[in-house]
């Protein structure tokens, strides 16, 4: 029962460490650390969050062992990804993207127990 929130888990956890790495891009260059963000540059890291957010939504709702479970594991990741696409800043993105993963987390915690 819980596989599928592992997989989402995971998902939502790679997507948001990009998302950290694309709105701290400025503290990294100064202090010469390379990171995923800066080696793929914006946009492409934006892009991986949605293949991140294909690959949690497929293996969740796969590993899911209800329909509820495998309906919210499909559709979490991929509005969290959503947070990629509104114009603003990438730490407001990354606060978004951390209350829409617990929402939808809690969702799929709640599925895996019931």
């Amino acid at each position: 029962a819980f596989g599928a929130e592992f997989a989402v888990f995971f998902g939502l956890l790679m997507q948001n460490q990009l998302l950290h790495e694309i709105a701290d891009q400025d503290e990294d260059r100064a202090a010469r650390s390379r990171t995923t963000a800066q080696t793929l540059g914006d946009l492409s890291t934006r892009r991986l969050i949605w293949v991140i957010a294909v690959a949690a939504a497929a293996t969740g709702s796969w590993l899911a062992p209800s329909t509820a479970q495998a309906a919210t594991a499909s559709i979490v990741p991929f509005v969290a990804a959503l947070t990629t696409t509104i114009p603003q800043d990438a730490g407001r993105a990354r606060r978004y993207h951390r209350i829409i993963a617990m929402l939808g987390g809690g969702v799929l915690w709640l599925f895996a127990w019931a």
